[in-house]
């Protein structure tokens, strides 16, 4: 059964997504516009006007006076459609001749946009009397914004557009993908309704896509995971676990728990009632596995407790602190406590037989697990895989060359360690975002929707190439030594590129230091023998040392910080200084004679 819209005369929600599209004036709105712009041309300039016609037109002959129309469809930026910012063009001679074009890696790139790039970015919350048997079939299909109960984003990845706030107060997602705090939303709305041409919508204030009054915004859970610990770091150990994902099936769950029975009912697994909003993660073992995740009523309302706790203490801080309003706060706060009792009443018509309970693990022991896996038999086809850094928004995998060696090793893929702790010694992205092409290479990533990031873990074989059988030795240790090899050598080349970028960057800005002073750029210590970053770095002391002076001191002067400074050469700037120094004291004589209130002078050092 569909959720009840609240009581407190919102709009109803609209489930499907909306194709992203511009606002393009009509031909009349434009070609009016421009009557009334030049209203004397067509008289006096008729033949000009004619010949223009004829004249082929470039990209700078752009009619702005025609697009600058005021029709009621708005301004024509159909010509911004395909723009793109300039590249940065680095000429690096690396001393070496480019290989061939088909061993170069093309820069992938995918148009997502709307509920597409949610679906590809961001775990979800699932009301559990929802039907996703679509989304089971193709996951690249965009869920129900009716059956969206929460979307899920890791803290540090955004902040709100709007008030730049550390935190979110009861964050909210539009169609086009944006997260706001609900309050900075509503403060928006009443902001643009006293316009003439509101009509119920806003701009947002980053992609400029509408925001409509009457569609449901989608409320948003921040987790307490900070992504940058969970990205695995080349030259250190990481944990691999061995994944387990029948045919039929979009979840993949370790392997592990699949020996240990711990199954549901279904194909996406359960956030139980009992869960903590601040660590349902962790209790749940296998939510954090998964994409997409189901729950019922009693977690949903909590998440809307921890809403209305955030607005109440947010609430008294502006009022105290700050003296301003809080009638946004208290709207947010009726909105959602009838968001919370239409949920509920939804929940209570609807049938509990329909709720399945979550399973209990049995929580092997290692002799048992280990017996189990050697009983191992497929009763349909599935794939095996090795992942770590579940919680990021880059998912992580073993390459193809590792898998290989693992399987020489143990033979068949259920006989793989259940987890790794190798040493990582390479991140390949040249496969990434993830591509149609891809999945039909790599069958096991057909749970993931075309566009996720995606990034192969190259592992270090060198302690234990030795202790390999020879056979295997043999034929692994040359195709490694090339990988490693390929990697270095792209790292170096990388490094030369981005030094060769920064020493260029370093001359642009001296050169324009130099022409703004009307100095040379030996005078900031350039040597065309050098590099500029050298020369800076050769005469700028380390810090925390004394910089050692010559042994004519006369030269130098103590500053009132206590540093030595060379002597200004330039016999100008000190009569300019004692010029300087005269016109204050006369200042000063002026102030005291007129007797007028005094008025302070702050210095500020920035």
């Amino acid at each position: 059964m569909e959720m009840k819209a609240p009581s407190s005369g919102s709009q109803e929600r609209v489930y499907a997504p909306r194709a992203t599209t511009l606002p393009v004036a009509a031909h009349s709105s434009q070609s009016a516009a421009s009557s009334k712009v030049r209203p004397r041309e067509s008289k006096k300039h008729g033949s000009k006007r004619s010949n223009k016609a004829n004249k082929p037109v470039l990209v700078d002959d752009f009619p702005f006076d025609r697009a600058l129309g005021r029709g009621r469809k708005g301004i024509d930026i159909s010509h911004l459609v395909e723009f793109q910012l300039p590249e940065h063009n680095i000429v690096t001679d690396t001393g070496r001749r480019q290989g061939s074009k088909k061993h170069r890696s093309q820069s992938i790139r995918l148009n997502l946009t709307g509920r597409q790039n949610v679906n590809v970015n961001y775990r979800f919350i699932v009301d559990y009397r929802g039907d996703y048997r679509t989304q089971i079939l193709d996951p690249n299909v965009p869920l129900d914004d009716a059956s969206i109960l929460r979307v899920l984003i890791n803290k540090n990845d955004h902040q709100c557009p709007i008030c730049l706030g550390d935190e979110f107060i009861a964050p909210r997602m539009t169609r086009c993908g944006h997260v706001f705090c609900y309050t900075c939303l509503l403060r928006l709305f009443a902001a643009f309704s006293a316009q003439e041409d509101y009509r119920g919508r806003v701009k947002c204030p980053l992609c400029s896509e509408d925001i409509r009054e009457k569609h449901e915004l989608l409320p948003v859970l921040i987790t307490k995971i900070d992504e940058r610990f969970e990205q695995p770091s080349v030259d250190q150990p990481v944990e691999l676990e061995l994944m387990y994902r029948p045919a039929s099936r979009v979840f993949a769950q370790p392997f592990r728990l699949y020996l240990e029975n711990c199954q549901f009912d279904g194909d996406i697994p359960w956030i139980s009632d009992f869960a903590t909003v601040d660590n349902f993660l962790n209790d749940s073992r296998y939510v954090k596995y998964s994409r997409i995740m189901q729950c019922g009523p009693g977690f949903a309302i909590k998440c809307f407790e921890q809403e209305l706790e955030t607005l109440k203490l947010h609430r008294s801080l502006d009022s105290e602190l700050y003296g301003d309003s809080t009638h946004h706060y208290e709207l947010a706060e009726l909105k959602i406590r009838s968001h919370m009792e239409a949920m509920a009443a939804s929940f209570a018509e609807s049938s509990q037989a329909t709720m399945p309970e979550s399973p209990d693990s049995l929580r092997l022991h290692f002799d048992e697990l280990t017996l189990r896996q050697h009983q191992f038999q497929e009763t349909e086809k599935g794939f095996f895989f090795y992942q770590t850094a579940f919680n990021s928004s880059v998912k992580y995998f073993l390459t193809n060359l590792d898998v290989q060696i693992l399987k020489s090793l143990y033979g068949d893929y259920s006989a793989f360690p259940l987890t790794l702790h190798p040493i990582l010694e390479n991140i390949n992205y040249e496969y990434s975002p993830l591509t149609e092409e891809t999945i039909g290479r790599l069958k096991y990533l057909g749970h993931l929707p075309v566009g996720t990031e995606i990034g192969f873990l190259e592992l270090n074989w060198t302690d234990q190439l030795p202790q390999f059988p020879k056979e295997i030795s043999a034929r692994f240790s040359k195709k490694l030594s090339e990988r490693s090899r390929t990697s270095r050598n792209k790292k170096r080349r990388e490094d030369r590129s981005k030094a060769a970028f920064e020493r260029e960057l370093e001359l642009k800005t001296l050169q324009f230091y130099s022409k703004e002073n009307n100095l040379s750029l030996t005078d900031y210590g350039y040597s065309e023998q050098a590099s500029p970053r050298r020369v800076v770095e050769s005469n700028a002391p380390p810090l925390g040392e004394d910089v050692l002076l010559p042994d004519d001191e006369s030269k130098y002067k103590t500053t009132v910080w206590g540093t030595k400074i060379l002597k200004s050469e330039d016999p100008e700037s000190d009569d300019y200084d004692a010029e300087a120094e005269l016109i204050i004291q006369q200042a000063k004589q002026s102030a005291n004679a007129t007797g007028k209130k005094k008025k302070k002078i702050v210095l500020s050092f920035t």
